[in-house]
């Protein structure tokens, strides 16, 4: 907690994160302590999420220009087994390293951060930052499990010498819960975007009626729409959603899909692992749906709609997080309540009312410049103190 001024000679840095995709928030924290802090040595520790296609543990170690990988391999996950082997892997590569480190960064579940407060305990990291990307106050439907999971984000949020919050709500929630933490240690950290990933295509380029849906399947709105789409096919019956999932599709959706005789309005690509062709995939499309249950992802700050932003993609976005507030006072989508029939209806808007369309897109391009991720990091280690 002490010393404003230890960041400035910091030189070794390891993150320990779940490993989403080669493009997402955590790879883009390591690029930039490389190429605007010019850290020494960054070394990512990423372990698998359930349900997820990608089943690895990855260790990166970029030095200079120099970047070395160790994969391996998991057989699907176990659930709190698999977090202990997390444990026990994240030990294993740490410990071999045979070097201390200036800042440990914790990003994920609480799993990733007790390890960094361990660490520290030994002399191995001298800081420790936990970085809350996913946070929530009932994750679990026991009771039992759910007081295990706050109890160990208090303690991570009272060890902790740094708490990065995805989005003000956390802060509040925690607050709110009892947690006692030195307001000057709380610092906003959203998810951000790499400006030279803002671009998007002609109207002209666009595929007609499209869709596209990114992310979780279950338990993210995918459901609602299913049951949105027949109203939408029955004025617009050349509307095409494409699904870009990043776990193995339920089979309950697909029979849902295939009971609806919906089949020929769906286009399930599966999971992209190439960051480019994502993008690309995105870009073609007209609108984009970011469609959480109520109480879900209420306190986060998602990718999915700044992703869509970011391609020139009006959103609908359900009233949960707080970007759709932003969505809504800068006019870049259309925010609804969880409901199918305002579901279709935001669909049938964007699709049907040309100049509606184009107003929105201008305005998500000019709302993604707002999320840079260098501005974030940058004002979040000033704000430990680093001087830049």
């Amino acid at each position: 907690m002490e010393g404003v001024g230890w960041h400035s000679s910091i030189s070794k840095v390891v993150i320990v994160a779940p490993y989403c995709r080669p493009d997402d928030e955590r790879q883009k924290l390591c690029k930039f302590l490389k190429n605007k802090l010019r850290v020494r040595k960054v070394v990512f520790i990423g372990h698998p999420l359930p349900h997820r296609v990608i089943q690895i543990s990855l260790l990166c170690i970029w030095e200079g220009e120099e970047c070395r990988k160790k994969i391996i391999h998991r057989r699907g996950h176990k659930g709190f087994l698999s977090w202990i082997v997390d444990v026990f892997i994240t030990l294993y590569f740490i410990l071999k390293l045979r070097c201390l480190f200036d800042m440990y960064i914790g990003s994920g579940t609480w799993f990733q951060t007790i390890i960094g407060l361990f660490l520290r305990r030994l002399g191995i990291v001298k800081k420790v930052v936990f970085w809350t990307t996913d946070y929530s106050i009932s994750r679990y439907r026991n009771p039992a499990l759910n007081r295990i999971y706050l109890k160990f984000d208090e303690i991570c949020a009272r060890q902790a010498d740094y708490v990065w919050n995805p989005t003000p709500r956390v802060i509040e929630a925690r607050l709110k819960s009892g947690y006692k933490i030195d307001k000057n240690r709380q610092i906003i950290v959203p998810y951000g975007i790499e400006l030279s990933d803002i671009e998007s295509l002609h109207v002209e380029e666009l595929l007609p009626d499209s869709i596209v849906y990114v992310g979780a399947i279950r338990k993210h709105g995918f459901e609602l729409l299913i049951d949105a789409l027949p109203e939408v096919i029955r004025k617009r019956p050349r509307v095409k959603v494409t699904v870009i999932n990043y776990e193995t599709f339920p089979a309950e959706l697909k029979k849902r899909i295939s009971d609806q005789q919906l089949e020929d309005y769906f286009e399930i690509l599966g999971y992209i692992h190439d960051g480019k062709k994502l993008e690309r995939i995105i870009q073609k499309r007209k609108v984009g749906v970011a469609l959480y249950p109520p109480g879900f992802k209420m306190y986060n700050d998602p990718a999915r709609p700044k992703t869509f932003l970011a391609k020139g993609l009006p959103v609908i976005i359900t009233n949960v997080t707080s970007i759709a507030e932003d969505i809504k006072e800068e006019k870049a989508g259309i925010v609804i309540k969880y409901d199918k029939k305002e579901l279709s209806k935001a669909i049938l808007k964007l699709l049907e009312d040309e100049h509606f369309f184009k107003e929105c897109r201008q305005n998500a391009i000019k709302l993604a410049s707002r999320y840079n991720i260098e501005t974030i990091f940058v004002n979040a280690f000033q704000k430990m103190g680093m001087k830049l």
